[in-house]
Parts: C-alpha cells; structure tokens; sequence
C-alpha cells in the first residue's frame, strides 16, 4: 500500500517552460553564446542546472559558473513565477491526501526557489514536505533529494512512489530503490520514460491516480 507519493516538480507539477528558457536565453545571451532551439532547449528541463549549460548548452566548463549566476539572476528576479499548474494536479493531491496519502516536492531545483514558487502559486500547502538541491549545489541529483526526503519523513521503499517526467526522474528512483510512474503531459516522451524503466506510464494527472490503483 503506497503511503507517500514523491512528485517531481518542473514537468510535472508545474508547466515552467517558460522561465526556464528565458533565464538560460538572458544567461547565454549574455555571454554571447548560441541559443539552441527550444526543441534542444527542451533538454535542458531535467538534470541540475551545471549539466544543462556543460551538455545541452554547449558552454565552456570555464563559463558554466557564471551562467549559473547569470541564469538565477534572471530567474530569481521573476522568471521562476513564469509557469503555470498542470490543470487537475491539486485535485489529485487532494484526493491523495483524502485517501491518507502524503505527497512531497522533490526537485532538482534549489529547495529556497521551490518553496518560492509553490507559495506564489498556492499549492504549497498541498504538500507534506518541499525538498530540492542546495544553493551550492549539494543535493542537486535526483537520486540525493529522494533519498533525502525518505529520510526526513522515515519513509520504506515498499510505501513510496515517485511521480516524474524525465528520465532524470526514473533512473534516479531506481537508484534510492522506489518505483516511477512517467507522466506524458510534461517534458518527456513515452520512449524515453520506458527505456529508463518507468513502472507504469500516466497520459493525465487523473490516470495517475489509476497508476497507483486508487479509485
């Protein structure tokens, strides 16, 4: 019996697309570097934010840090609140809760913006605990923040489930030993979510709920 429901947060409970490619155009603007094309661009939604600009964005090792500042600078000043929720994702939430199960944030994403954000949207209260990275870049990988989360809140592998986009989100829950259920209407595709080894696929927030075997 699922107890505690893990959700990823960028993709999957919040359509953030268009910040995050505005701060990393201001970033790589300002450096007078190319910006790729959103369809590459779209890889850059996903893994911390050093791999984003190092692989998706081509940017020297040497710059990689200052299109960090560069990008948060932006991002920090009002582009993190550029995003919308998912419609039907505080239902599900609520109806989770109603059943007894707990739901968490677990992000990539620095912790302090997470909590930023949900708050600005309303939904921060929806959920049990918002876990992410570290500013300086502890706890960035997927696998550290679920890993942290379970500890905080004494959760079993046997009860836990993470609901993610990517396949950042799938091979980091294989890796702390839960299972992922791959959501569609985010950023990834049906291929990748399966190759990484998703459980179980989710087309809508609603078949999340038939995902988990709860009426």
């Amino acid at each position: 019996m699922i107890k505690a429901v893990l959700w990823d947060l960028d993709g999957t409970v919040l359509d953030s697309r268009p910040g995050v490619f505005a701060s990393a155009t201001y970033a790589l603007n300002t450096l007078k570097l190319p910006v790729p094309p959103d369809e590459e661009l779209i890889e850059f939604l996903g893994p911390p934010i050093d791999i984003g600009f190092s692989k998706v964005c081509s940017v020297p090792q040497e710059a990689v840090e200052e299109a960090i500042r560069l990008y948060r600078e932006y991002y920090t000043g009002g582009g993190m609140l550029e995003a919308v929720i998912y419609d039907g994702i505080a239902d599900v939430i609520q109806l989770l809760r109603a059943k007894g199960i707990d739901s968490y944030i677990t992000t990539s994403k620095p912790q302090v913006y997470a909590n930023r954000i949900l708050k600005h949207f309303g939904i921060d209260t929806l959920f049990t605990g918002i876990y992410g990275a570290e500013l300086n870049g502890d706890r960035a990988h997927k696998a550290e923040v679920l890993w942290y989360c379970m500890q905080q809140h004494s959760l079993s592998r046997e009860e836990t489930v993470l609901i993610g986009d990517r396949r950042f989100d799938v091979l980091g829950a294989r890796e702390v030993g839960i299972p992922c259920i791959g959501i569609l209407y985010g950023y990834g595709s049906r291929e990748e979510l399966t190759i990484a080894g998703a459980t179980a696929i989710a087309a809508t927030p609603a078949d999340v709920l038939s995902a988990l075997n709860i009426d």
